[in-house]
């Protein structure tokens, strides 16, 4: 669910709140849920479900005219819910950009990580990534060879 490039093929940028609703939907329909799951999802950490109409004014903030205003307690309840950090309720990506006062074109995903994460949660992710890459290669390079064949086993 990634919305396309502006006109210009440039980046769009978002006000921080329609980040969020942008992430709501995105994580909702990657979890394959309905606007009705999320809403009985969130009631442990709300207090209440959500109605389909509450869910769906939220993820419409991202495009709509109306923006909700996701407080404090709205994003830790929505990280909780779908097991992410707060910051990537708000993080841009590769077409999305944070709007902010004093950045007219907006703020890139590198910009906005290190308030976002911190450098240590930025150097793990990165980490992370170095290694789940290692391992598909290693595994695809190990699948093409004898070391995956059973003891005993004669290859082919």
């Amino acid at each position: 669910m990634t919305p396309k490039k502006g006109e210009e093929g440039r980046e769009k940028s978002f006000a921080p709140n329609r980040l969020v609703a942008f992430h709501i939907a995105r994580l909702r329909n990657e979890r394959g849920w309905t606007q009705v799951e999320l809403g009985r999802r969130l009631e442990p950490f709300v207090g209440e479900p959500w109605s389909v109409a509450m869910v769906s004014a939220a993820e419409r903030s991202m495009s709509g005219p109306r923006v909700r205003e996701f407080d404090a307690d709205l994003l830790v309840a929505f990280a909780r819910v779908f097991e992410v950090t707060v910051g990537t309720l708000l993080a841009p990506n590769e077409v999305l950009r944070m709007k902010v006062p004093d950045v007219s074109e907006g703020l890139t995903a590198s910009e906005v990580e290190p308030f976002l994460f911190g450098p240590g949660e930025i150097a793990i992710r990165e980490l992370r990534d170095r290694l789940q890459h290692n391992l598909r290669t290693t595994l695809k390079e190990l699948s093409h060879s004898r070391l995956l064949l059973p003891p005993g086993s004669k290859s082919q």
